[in-house]
């Protein structure tokens, strides 16, 4: 059932919820909000709302190249291009200030997944059907990394804004490959709600095998950044910590590190290669709206004839041993008939 205190969570995911006619209230606190059928009306200053979850239609996400509240999967746009439809509800969603636009409806360019941080965070998807993507997801491509990091990197991204630890490290994601340099942020926060770096601070990584690795953060502007480079794969937890006013502060997580071959990291077409390519070797390039030109361009290119090779072999007759013998056989025929008709 639902719980009737909410303190003890720091992000709310409701799927379908507060129902139609429910008196839910969940202010101040970070929410992420999944319209269904059922869903009744929302209070939220993420977008204003003027929806009828009751009369869904089908949408094609499309992502947003400006999204920046935290970094978007490698090989999403290959993922997109394969997934079915959300169910969204009709109607309209105008993003609210501080709002970031996750993805869009690709044919009504209306946002359906949208972000807004602050003290009290929130998230809206409009619509349903995450557990289709995941299965397509794997039917394409035989995981559901990308849907997953979305999930998870909207949760984290709300529950990021209502932590109120002084000290936390921020990592943009939690599955990387072998061939990836990782990166880790760190925040710091005095008691007037400033954010400063004027302590060190350091990390330690350990991976599955117990071994621990010891590193530095570098002050960046008035956080704190750490490159780890690329690590192999694996299974690794981190702590960092760092001392300030007399107490030490730690913050703790874990990553995860797979070795996927390159050819799998870029899932979509390299078109700024494969145009030097052809520039390179003297090709040419054409978009499918220009097919009917190739053929012009082909028959027209004085590189490109028709290649006649002739190549004339000698082989000794005495080598032809069949050929030997049938003129034998013919000799040896005549002789005999002339034998015959002389005797005649």
């Amino acid at each position: 059932g639902i719980p009737e205190e909410y303190g003890a969570y720091d992000v709310l995911i409701l799927h379908g919820l507060p129902k139609a006619g429910s008196n839910l209230s969940f202010k101040n606190k970070a929410v992420w909000y999944i319209l269904t059928p059922g869903s009744g009306s929302i209070n939220t200053d993420a977008a204003t709302l003027q929806l009828n979850p009751a009369m869904p239609h089908d949408a094609y996400a499309a992502a947003n190249a400006s999204f920046s509240t935290f970094r978007l999967p490698d090989g999403l746009n290959a993922v997109l291009d394969k997934l079915p439809p959300l169910s969204v509800a009709t109607g309209t969603a105008t993003p609210g200030a501080g709002t970031q636009v996750l993805f869009y409806d690709r044919n009504a360019k209306s946002p359906i997944w949208m972000i807004q941080s602050g003290n009290a965070p929130q998230a809206l998807l409009l619509g349903e059907g995450l557990w289709r993507w995941r299965l397509y997801e794997y039917r394409f491509f035989h995981n559901h990394n990308i849907v997953d990091e979305l999930i998870r990197q909207t949760v984290a991204s709300l529950a990021t804004n209502v932590s109120d630890a002084p000290f936390r490290v921020s990592i943009p994601k939690y599955e990387w490959s072998d061939g990836e340099r990782i990166s880790l942020d760190a925040y710091l926060i005095n008691a007037a709600g400033e954010q400063i770096n004027t302590p060190d601070a350091t990390l330690e990584v350990m991976d599955s095998a117990g071994k621990k690795q010891s590193f530095s953060f570098e002050k960046n502007g008035a956080a704190y950044r750490l490159n780890l480079g690329s690590m192999p794969a694996g299974s690794y937890r981190y702590s960092a910590s760092t001392v300030f006013n007399g107490k030490k502060l730690e913050s703790a997580g874990a990553f995860v590190v797979s070795s996927i071959p390159i050819e799998a990291m870029e899932q979509g077409a390299d078109y700024p290669l494969l145009y030097n390519l052809a520039k390179k070797y003297g090709g040419s390039t054409v978009a499918s709206p220009q097919i009917e030109s190739l053929y012009d361009s082909i028959s027209k290119n004085e590189n490109i004839k028709p290649i006649i090779r002739e190549r004339a072999t000698t082989v000794p007759l005495v080598d032809w041993k069949w050929y030997f013998f049938l003129i034998v056989l013919i000799a040896t025929t005549e002789w005999l008939l002339r034998k015959y008709w002389l005797a005649q």
